[in-house]
């Protein structure tokens, strides 16, 4: 017997985000960070995402992006 997969969003993050900063290469990637300037939470929570987060960002040389959002 199988059962469907659920595919339903628990929540949506809606966040205004600044201006690309980059801060140099480092060890080949191209290192930036991206200012989280605040935002919105809604579905099964709700809430206000609060200025001052950063998502840190490396590219690689192949153009590869990792991103690491933190508050």
């Amino acid at each position: 017997m199988t059962y469907p997969v659920a595919q339903d969003a628990l929540i949506t993050f809606t966040v205004e985000v600044g201006a690309p900063v980059n801060v140099g290469t480092v060890a080949g990637q191209v290192r930036r960070y991206v200012p989280l300037l605040g935002g919105t939470v809604e579905g099964a929570y709700a809430g206000t995402v609060l200025p001052g987060g950063v998502d840190w960002q490396a590219i690689g040389p192949e153009g590869r992006l990792e991103i690491a959002a933190e508050a």
